[in-house]
């Protein structure tokens, strides 16, 4: 659903919010851009999603999304390869600069926890900081005719809870 007043509501599988960063990202995404310091983390598929993108109000914009997952116990119990995931951003732009904030996290689906020993993503039980955490992001993107500047600065967190 859709309207120019009130903003967009989603509901299905999506991208993860985390991929929020492709457009402060000066390789685009690409294997060897941002995305290979976080091991992929920032571009996920998420399932049973709500989503929300307002519209443009005095240059700010807030996008947030909660993928419900496919478990049948809040927490996780091991049934699917997706836990929990929330996250939520705010975006000023401008035409001379555009600034993000963005936070997110993913939640292992075996017990709803972040962090656990590093298994590579993609094996069985992957569960290091790249695959079940919390991230905090703040980027900048400075437009100076047909150049652009980027910075980012990005902080995992993985701390069990």
């Amino acid at each position: 659903m859709s309207n120019a007043n009130y903003g967009t509501l989603l509901l299905g599988p999506e991208l993860f919010i985390s991929n929020g960063v492709w457009d402060f990202d000066p390789f685009g995404q690409s294997n060897w851009s941002s995305a290979s310091l976080v091991r992929g983390r920032n571009w996920p598929q998420s399932s049973n999603n709500i989503l929300y993108q307002s519209p443009k109000v005095a240059s700010f914009d807030f996008y947030g999304q909660y993928a419900l997952s496919n478990a049948t116990n809040w927490n996780g119990n091991g049934t699917t390869n997706q836990g929990r995931e929330a996250g939520a951003q705010v975006t000023y732009s401008s035409p001379y600069f555009q600034v993000r904030g963005l936070y997110d996290e993913i939640r292992n689906p075996n017990n709803g926890s972040l962090g656990g020993a590093y298994v590579p993503v993609g094996q069985a039980n992957g569960n290091g900081a790249y695959a079940y955490s919390r991230e905090y992001t703040a980027m900048f993107n400075v437009f100076l005719g047909q150049f652009k500047v980027f910075r980012a600065a990005i902080r995992p967190s993985a701390r069990r809870v």
